[in-house]
């Protein structure tokens, strides 16, 4: 393997890197986080953003997520016992579908959040944002009566995004991607490795999560997609951050738990499922309802076309000096050419059109209430 003389960190033996980890030390990969205990890559800086931004709205681009792991629920209670873990009903699901969910603490609170890939009625995956959830579920399963096993799947997922994704994975395995519906999921072989590929993607873009069921195989898959994607001029990069936040998109975790954030707060409307059978959390969030609904919601801001630096951690957003919310996230929208916000604020100030004022670290900056997601609001682009 190559070692990178240009990476900006040390990598300390007691995280482990994915099956990725010597590709990325080729490609010159300066900066990498801790995701899940395993190394990441997030930085190239030889890519400037707006070109990886430019590639995944136009090409294609190859993004390196083998810290995504998988939670594999199998046995004759896979379901029931899915559908106990999480805020979504499972039992609606059929195989060869996936759902966005999310899995909750006795209060209610976002423990993680993930996309479950139903692969058949014995055999789920929970695709961790971040957080120890096997240690979870194993400690649910272990005091209950599911019939179910519980493991991290030796699994590690490539991203395939962008308008040319498809056309990329049909010169690889054919035709049978052309019937992939948005969020359904198919078992196929990339270069005599078994995968499964998923519909479903961190971007907002028509794409692909491709998952090799073998980690010692996955360097063939990944090389059969950067092949593949040459005659397309497809980008091998990390993740566009400005594209996720235009899609209204974010992360749940472990390492997110002092917000306290529970999924009714969310800007979407269709992530908790009262009406199914009982989950962890559902007494919280229904207690939440009977008084009235969350206290907080999280909103869209909308500034002005001086690019900000972009910021991930909390700064305050206050209303005529009061503290109302916090920042999620902040970045500079290339398809607006307006800076833009994921806020947690306090709901009577969501209003559209309620200018708010957000303590960035260059100073005060003056942002309005908007409607999420950002930009192409119906999802025509992810279904086309």
């Amino acid at each position: 393997m190559t070692v990178n003389p240009h990476r900006t960190q040390h990598l300390l033996p007691h995280h482990r890197v994915s099956p990725y980890f010597p590709k990325t030390e080729e490609l010159g990969w300066e900066q990498y986080t801790v995701f899940n205990h395993m190394i990441t890559p997030t930085l190239c800086k030889h890519i400037p953003p707006d070109e990886v931004y430019r590639a995944l709205t136009t090409r294609a681009i190859l993004i390196p997520t083998g810290a995504e792991r998988q939670i594999e629920i199998t046995g004759k209670d896979a379901v029931q016992f899915m559908d106990y873990l999480v805020t979504r009903n499972m039992t609606k699901l059929a195989p060869g579908r996936c759902s966005y969910t999310f899995m909750c603490d006795e209060n209610g609170e976002i423990i993680a959040d993930g996309i479950i890939v139903y692969i058949s009625s014995e055999r789920l995956w929970f695709g961790v944002s971040d957080g120890d959830v096997e240690l979870w579920a194993r400690g649910i399963a272990l005091h209950s009566d599911y019939d179910v096993q519980v493991r991290e799947a030796d699994v590690a997922p490539l991203q395939l995004q962008g308008p040319m994704s498809r056309d990329i994975l049909r010169t690889i395995i054919g035709e049978s991607i052309d019937a992939l519906k948005f969020f359904g999921c198919m078992e196929t072989e990339i270069s005599g490795a078994d995968c499964v590929i998923s519909r479903t993607g961190w971007t907002g873009e028509l794409g692909y999560e491709v998952y090799p069921v073998n980690s010692k195989e996955a360097p063939d898959v990944w090389d059969a997609i950067v092949n593949a994607g040459k005659s397309f001029d497809m980008l091998v990069s990390g993740l566009s951050w400005s594209k996720a936040l235009e899609s209204g998109l974010m992360v749940f975790s472990m390492g997110t738990r002092d917000e306290h954030i529970n999924p009714l707060e969310h800007w979407r409307t269709n992530l908790v499922d009262l009406d199914k059978g009982p989950f962890i959390g559902r007494a919280a969030l229904e207690k939440i309802i009977a008084d009235g609904g969350p206290s907080r919601k999280i909103t869209g801001l909308v500034g002005g076309s001086e690019p900000l630096a972009r910021i991930e951690r909390p700064c305050k957003i206050k209303y005529r000096d009061k503290d109302i919310g916090v920042t999620r996230s902040l970045a500079f929208s290339p398809s607006l050419q307006r800076n833009i916000c994921l806020a947690l604020v306090e709901r009577k100030y969501t209003d559209n059109g309620r200018n708010l004022i957000v303590e960035h670290p260059d100073g005060m900056v003056e942002m309005a209430v908007t409607d999420l997601p950002f930009i192409d609001k119906d999802g025509l682009r992810v279904r086309s």
